[in-house]
């Protein structure tokens, strides 16, 4: 694995290049930011589904942690008998909560649209998406199929 500016990167251009942007965004922000990649092989089936979900996980948890007092993300990518997982983990407000307002005379949020993309991309790859709310963290975890 190779490394820009100190983060571990994936050896694939696409993710690579959206992983190094997160970093970019959460060095402007002061928020400790730390990727940790695993053994994945990326067949053309899935490398473009993976990078929109980790691109659309970054923007939430980033969005999260910017307004909590201690700032960080930690994403990690891995491969485990025919599954991909993204986890990520990140530092938030205990008043901001994360998920899906169903109510469709709310206004929809940036975090509400990008989590809807990445639990549709989800869906299409036979994957799953675990939200996980907690007064000072949040979590999102994500399952894809790549059989």
């Amino acid at each position: 694995m190779s490394q820009i500016d100190g983060i571990a990167l994936t050896g694939n251009v696409v993710l690579d290049a959206i992983i190094k942007n997160g970093y970019d965004e959460a060095k402007k922000q002061d928020v400790t930011y730390e990727f940790i990649p695993g053994n994945v092989t990326y067949g053309e089936n899935i490398i473009i589904s993976c990078a929109t979900i980790i691109d659309s996980v970054l923007k939430v948890a980033l969005d999260f942690a910017k307004e909590a007092k201690k700032k960080w993300v930690y994403l990690s990518l891995r491969q485990n008998e025919g599954m991909i997982i993204i986890k990520c983990d990140f530092s938030k407000n205990k008043e901001k909560k994360l998920g899906v307002n169903n109510n469709i005379f709310s206004k929809v949020t940036e975090n509400e649209r990008e989590l809807k993309i990445i639990k549709s991309l989800a869906e299409e790859k036979q994957g799953t998406i675990d939200i996980q709310n907690k007064d000072f963290e949040g979590n999102i975890d994500i399952l894809l199929n790549t059989l």
